[in-house]
């Protein structure tokens, strides 16, 4: 196959453009250099494409196959790639004659893409026909990732046995990767393919390789090969790309002859993503390790990265630690209080754990902020003993609503500890009480679950939920609602059935569905009710916006240009998200509109897992749980998880909201699950500061 040839494009430069695109370095360089963006088909001005997308939006699988059909390349194109994120199985033979015959590259690329988001055995002949005969390097490489997400053994074969170009290997690898660590089709074959990979004179196709071995969870497939990986690790450059995937790999199996090496990369490595990786393996062996690994975890409290810090501090927190240890993290403590909490909380839950008593009540009087009192109460959670529990009922009425809710927080882990108190059981009872009237929603669903035990049940705590159950309702606030309905029905208050009746035919989805599951529990009576759609949400979602949320306005959308961008500014610093319309239009409109009505300002990133993801944009409640009170269809584009690659969260498809993610590093499990809507322009260094909790402070738009 060599010397074939791309249409307008010769082989080689189509394959240099995807080693750029796909290269996982400082950032996702790749997208600025054009590809794996799709080439701009006026999707903003063109009225004919606008309503394929619109078609799309509503899940119009059967006007989109036809439209598969059309004059128009484009339109085809369009409809293609509306039809991954649709899913629609009944598409796959008008997608497989597209790949196969139709003479547009864009096409064939969008149908391959489409393909591959079916995932079904039976693509597997067509497509393995249509990649011996492409002759662009940008489709092959499309038709292999659809390979890649084929559950079978017959798509690791034919990814493994194509004839293909010599620049095509970096595609391939990353698909038999995928293939194997993803969709769980591991053979020998393949495994043997890519640990030959390991040591390829291409960084990115042995950073591919690799992935496999670091993604996969079980290292028993490849275990016998395990010295293959040590070498690989060795000739790797610290700052290699391949590097983290093997450390993440040779971490599970928990050598103590890997110690040196993990050292070595915990203090040396240039990459923080490195450095952590190798962190969490020590501290996977730290148990049984002896004083050499202890130290390392030392060390790495002095990490430049709070992430290698925060790894760190979980480590040791697992530890039994003599008093010397001790002493010298209560002086590191004492020398870093602006530290941020998620290194503290461990530091200190492990002084409470080894009673240091009198350090953390000192803390507690000496506590600066809300942030400092919040880290010692969840220290305290831990503590036995009156006094403990004394500090920490009064800080229930007292401070800044964050340490109400973490003291509320730290009675509830208590109390599963002192539940065998029967004299505190009064105790408990009216702390529980008070906080489900908090008015503190992280509080409220605390002690929400603890009220259901038999000993509040005995003291009143059923008619608690009915009151917060129809308080929460009259509200508005349905998942609460939803939440408290069923811990009524597991309490089987006196009340319960009727209020489980009346739910079945509440508009929200959400209380339908909790009030026939717990219907049955109470009667054993099963009912089938409609759970697919939710007319309140949709209704309250339209009428309480000056616009409808859940269609796309496309002058709206012009007028934010080609490549808008989101200016986040947070407690960590600023960094910039350029957007693509064309890539994911209605994701790229909620987006917009909610920065503009200042949504996302205050809010938290709730959940931040080193070398993963950044996670923010609850604009509800902060805690993860919430949304912008209306949902929007998911967007699967082509484009991959790279490092600073932005996507949006979601519970399932469609079910996107406000909730947003930034990629750490290069995330191949999720492409093609997570709408990607841009990526970090600039300010990458700031996002790898950010830890959990940290706020954003604003978010401007900039029209392109």
């Amino acid at each position: 196959m060599t010397g074939r040839r791309v249409r307008g494009l010769s082989a080689g430069a189509a394959l240099a453009i995807w080693m750029v695109a796909t290269a996982c370095g400082d950032g996702p360089a790749g997208y600025g250099g054009g590809l794996p963006l799709r080439p701009s088909d006026g999707l903003l001005n063109d009225p004919g494409l606008q309503d394929v997308v619109d078609r799309q939006v509503v899940r119009d699988g059967a006007m989109l196959r036809i439209l598969l059909t059309d004059a128009r390349a484009d339109v085809r194109a369009r409809a293609a790639l509306g039809l991954a994120s649709v899913q629609d199985p009944a598409a796959e033979d008008a997608l497989l004659e597209l790949v196969a015959h139709d003479p547009d590259e864009q096409v064939r690329r969008d149908a391959a893409f489409a393909v591959g988001q079916l995932r079904l055995a039976s693509s597997v002949p067509a497509l393995e026909q249509a990649l011996a005969t492409e002759p662009s390097a940008m489709v092959r490489a499309r038709i292999l990732e659809a390979l890649g997400k084929i559950p079978a053994r017959e798509a690791s074969e034919a990814i493994r046995t194509a004839e293909l170009d010599a620049g095509d290997e970096v595609a391939r690898t990353w698909a038999l990767a995928v293939n194997g660590a993803v969709q769980g089709v591991v053979t020998p074959e393949a495994q043997n393919a890519l640990l030959a990979r390991l040591s390829a004179s291409r960084a990115e196709v042995r950073e591919a390789a690799a992935y496999y071995f670091g993604r996969l969870d079980d290292p028993a497939p490849w275990v016998g090969s395990a010295d293959a990986l040590r070498r690989a690790l060795d000739a790797a450059a610290p700052d290699g790309p391949e590097t983290m995937h093997l450390v993440i790999a040779l971490g599970r199996l928990r050598s103590p002859g890997d110690v040196p090496t993990f050292t070595e990369l915990s203090r040396e490595a240039p990459d923080w993503r490195v450095r952590v990786e190798a962190v969490t393996a020590l501290g996977a062996m730290a148990a049984g390790g002896g004083e050499s690994l202890r130290e390392a975890l030392m060390a790495a409290l002095d990490d430049p990265s709070p992430h290698v810090r925060q790894r760190g501090a979980e480590a040791l927190g697992t530890l039994a630690l003599p008093p010397s240890v001790l002493g010298r993290i209560e002086a590191w403590l004492d020398a870093h209080r602006d530290e941020p909490s998620v290194v503290k909380t461990p530091l200190l839950g492990l002084l409470a754990r080894h009673d240091e008593r009198e350090f953390l009540f000192g803390w507690w009087r000496q506590a600066a902020t809300a942030a400092d009192s919040v880290t010692v109460l969840d220290a305290m959670a831990e503590l036995r003993g009156n006094d403990a529990l004394e500090r920490i009922l009064e800080a229930t009425s007292r401070g800044s609503d964050a340490v109400r809710t973490a003291a509320y927080r730290a009675l509830g882990r208590r109390w599963e500890v002192d539940e065998i108190r029967t004299d505190l059981h009064p105790v408990y009872f009216r702390a529980f009480a008070s906080g489900l009237t908090s008015g503190l929603p992280e509080a409220e669903f605390a002690v929400m679950q603890r009220l259901t035990h038999p000993a509040f049940v005995e003291m009143g705590s059923a008619r608690l939920l009915v009151e917060q159950y129809r308080q929460k309702l009259d509200g508005g606030h349905y998942r609460d609602a939803a939440e408290a309905l069923r811990l009524v029905a597991f309490v089987g208050a006196p009340e319960a059935e009727g209020l489980l009746r009346d739910a079945l035919v509440h508009p929200a989805a959400v209380l339908r569905r909790i009030a026939a599951s717990g219907l049955e529990r109470v009667t054993g009576e099963k009912v089938d009710v409609d759970v697919t759609t939710d007319a309140e949400e949709v209704r309250r979602g339209r009428t309480e916006l000056p616009y409808d949320p859940t269609v796309i306005d496309w002058s709206y959308l012009a007028g934010l240009g080609s490549a808008p961008r989101l200016h986040f500014e947070t407690e960590r610093g600023s960094f910039t998200v350029r957007m693509v319309p064309e890539e994911a239009p209605h994701t790229v409109q909620t987006m917009a509109r909610l920065a503009e009505e200042g949504r996302f300002d205050g809010t938290p990133f709730h959940r931040v897992v080193a070398n993963f993801v950044v996670q923010g944009g609850d604009v509800e409640s902060g805690t993860g749980r919430g949304g912008p009170g209306f949902q929007i269809t998911s967007e699967f584009n082509e484009l991959p998880y790279l490092r600073g690659a932005v996507g949006m969260a979601s519970a399932g498809k469609d079910t996107e909201g406000s909730q947003f993610f930034i990629a750490h590093r290069r995330l191949p499990h999720l492409d093609g699950r997570y709408t990607v809507f841009g990526w970090v322009e600039e300010g990458m260094d700031t996002v790898d500061r950010i830890v959990r909790g940290d706020r954003v402070l604003s978010v401007r738009l900039e029209r392109d």
